[in-house]
């Protein structure tokens, strides 16, 4: 049994060491801590997504075709920061879940949802930059296109963590008082086989290949770009499209960067079989949290990101954030 779900477990445990499992109670100024930490982070992460929702959906100058797909981030970005983030730290930090069965299977199933999501999404948005910049005579995605891919990245990742609805279950331990929510694969005897080839499978498809699609892309993209003004006699309105585009695709690329970075050691984590002995280790639950802090606070670099590197989005964020005396917003 999983002592939590599989894209933000703690311990992984057979059903049976679940009777026996003696959970490790944080001090409560360690808790806290903690508690700041993630607590800051789920408003940045929540209010920075909401103000790049808002300022692509107000603004008909920016419903591009990029910024449509940004949205579609956000949105992804929101649902894993509101929905998982301070529920499974506080699962985690008391070893207790208190938000009932139905939950837990939300929770099991927004998590792999919406990372799925994230990671088709940047490979919708990284296919769209090569089709623009590689062929560029090709006609582009109109706004009914976009609409039905993100609806198709949609129905794929809900598809992938349907499992984990299914086999999410609770546990009351009544002799500790106290409730933990897992993963409860078919099969019990070959329990440890079936979660590792589900966390494989989720490893690969939604990150190893992905990673290795976005490098072959944006560096054909590069290439491409950098060459460009090799061709002909550039005058300087075409220099100009270049180096916009030049501009978006960096920023695209640090996006998918942070996203890779954040995410590997979770990944990595999740694919090494530890003993009970280590992961019930009070370092090792330390050693977690940060790691899984590190996965989560993702969600809240990318309007950073859109923010420090696009003149427009950065307008937003200084319009929304005008009340606070460090920013300066001019009409």
């Amino acid at each position: 049994m999983s002592d939590n779900n599989s894209t933000s477990s703690l311990t992984t445990l057979s059903y049976n060491e679940t009777f026996s499992f003696n959970p490790y109670i944080m001090p409560w100024y360690i808790e806290v801590l903690y508690g700041f930490f993630f607590l800051l982070m789920v408003l940045v992460a929540a209010g920075g997504n909401f103000i790049v929702i808002w300022i692509v959906v107000g603004h008909k100058r920016m419903r591009t075709v990029t910024n449509y797909f940004l949205v579609n981030l956000a949105i992804s970005d929101a649902l894993i920061t509101i929905f998982n983030t301070m529920f499974n730290f506080i699962y985690m930090a008391r070893s207790h879940w208190p938000f009932g069965s139905y939950y837990c299977k939300f929770t099991h199933f927004i998590v792999p949802c919406t990372i799925s999501s994230s990671v088709f999404t940047f490979i919708a948005i990284a296919f769209d930059r090569y089709m623009v910049i590689v062929y560029p005579l090709k006609p582009r995605l109109s706004a009914r296109k976009v609409l039905a891919v993100i609806f198709a990245i949609w129905v794929i990742s809900i598809s992938i963590a349907v499992p984990n609805i299914v086999f999410a279950r609770i546990y009351v331990h009544t002799n500790e008082n106290r409730t933990v929510c897992y993963l409860n694969f078919p099969n019990e005897t070959e329990l440890k086989n079936v979660e590792f080839s589900y966390n494989l499978f989720f490893f690969l498809f939604t990150y190893i290949v992905p990673c290795i699609v976005l490098l072959f892309t944006y560096v054909r993209i590069a290439i491409e770009l950098g060459g460009s003004k090799m061709i002909g006699e550039v005058n300087a309105r075409h220099q100009e499209t270049i180096k916009s585009k030049k501009k978006i695709v960096k920023m695209l690329a640090v996006v998918v960067t942070i996203f890779a970075v954040c995410w590997l050691p979770q990944n990595v984590v999740l694919l090494i079989h530890l003993e009970p002995e280590v992961t019930m280790m009070p370092w090792f639950h330390h050693f977690y949290l940060i790691i899984y802090w590190i996965a989560m606070s993702n969600s809240m670099y990318n309007p950073i990101i859109y923010c420090w590197m696009n003149a427009k989005f950065r307008s937003g964020f200084k319009y929304v954030l005008r009340w606070m005396p460090c920013v300066k917003w001019q009409p």
